[in-house]
C-alpha cells in the first residue's frame, strides 16, 4: 500500500501508472489475455454471438492495456484495433449489449487524445480514428445499461476526465458511486482523494486570482483619480 501511494502521489499524479518498465511477471497476464481471446474465438467459430465477440474484444483490450503501460505504441495500436473490431461486431449482433460500448468508448476516447505526431503515425498505420465526445457517450451508456462492466467504465471515465479534460467536478460525480459501493477499494479511494485535492487547489487558485483582480481594480481606480486631480490643478 505504501508503494502504491508513493507511486500515485509523486510519480504519476493519479491512482494508476501510465507507463512503466517491462516486467517478467507481464508474461502471465499476456498469456491470460491470449487465452481469453482464444477461447472466445473458438466459440465464435462454432457459433457467432455478441457475447463471444465481446469477450474476444476484452481479451485483446487487456493485451492493449498491458502494451500501453509498457510504452509499446505499435503493439498497443495493433491490439486496440483488433479489440475494436470485435466490439463493433458485438454491437452489430446485439445493439442492446451496452457492455460493448465500454470497449468502443475507451477506443474512441483515447484515439482522439493522441498527440500530433501519433496522429500522423496512426494515419500511415491505417488505424481508425475516433471521437472523444462519442467515447464519453458510450462510456456513460456502459455505466447505465451494462451488465458486466459498469464499475470498470466508471473508473476509466473518471481517469479520463481527470487526466485529459481536467473536469474534476464531473470526475468526482462519476467516481462517487464506486467509492460508496466498494469502500475498501484503495484505488477508488485514492482517485476520489486526488480529485478532492485538485478541486481544493483549483478553488484556492481562483480565490487568489479574484483577490489580485480586485486589487488591480483598486489600483487602477486610484491611478485614474490621481490623474483627474492633477488635471484639475
Amino acid at each position: 500500500m505504501e508503494n502504491l501511494c508513493t507511486s500515485a502521489e509523486f510519480k504519476y499524479g493519479m491512482t494508476f501508472p501510465r507507463h512503466r518498465a517491462k516486467l517478467p511477471a507481464d508474461r502471465h497476464y499476456f498469456e491470460l489475455a491470449a487465452k481469453i481471446s482464444s477461447l472466445a474465438e473458438r466459440k465464435i467459430a462454432q457459433h457467432d454471438s455478441a457475447e463471444m465477440q465481446f469477450y474476444a474484444g476484452m481479451g485483446d483490450a487487456v493485451a492493449a492495456r498491458l502494451y500501453g503501460i509498457r510504452g509499446e505504441g505499435r503493439n498497443t495500436a495493433r491490439m486496440g484495433v483488433r479489440a475494436r473490431e470485435h466490439f463493433l461486431k458485438s454491437a452489430a449482433l446485439n445493439e442492446d449489449l451496452a457492455d460493448a460500448d465500454f470497449g468502443l468508448g475507451l477506443y474512441n476516447y483515447y484515439i482522439d487524445t493522441l498527440s500530433a505526431a501519433a496522429r500522423v503515425m496512426r494515419f500511415f498505420m491505417g488505424v481508425p480514428g475516433g471521437s472523444k465526445k462519442e467515447g464519453i457517450r458510450q462510456l456513460h451508456h456502459a455505466i447505465k445499461d451494462g451488465v458486466l462492466v459498469p464499475p470498470e467504465a466508471r473508473f476509466y471515465l473518471t481517469i479520463n476526465l481527470h487526466n485529459y479534460d481536467q473536469q474534476y467536478e464531473q470526475a468526482l460525480e462519476v467516481i462517487g458511486p464506486l467509492v460508496e459501493k466498494y469502500p475498501s477499494n484503495a484505488l477508488f479511494q485514492l482517485a476520489r482523494g486526488d480529485l478532492f485535492a485538485k478541486l481544493a487547489a483549483k478553488k484556492t487558485l481562483a480565490t487568489a486570482i479574484a483577490k489580485r483582480l480586485r486589487w488591480r481594480s483598486v489600483i487602477q481606480i486610484a491611478a485614474s483619480t490621481s490623474r483627474n486631480l492633477r488635471a484639475l490643478r
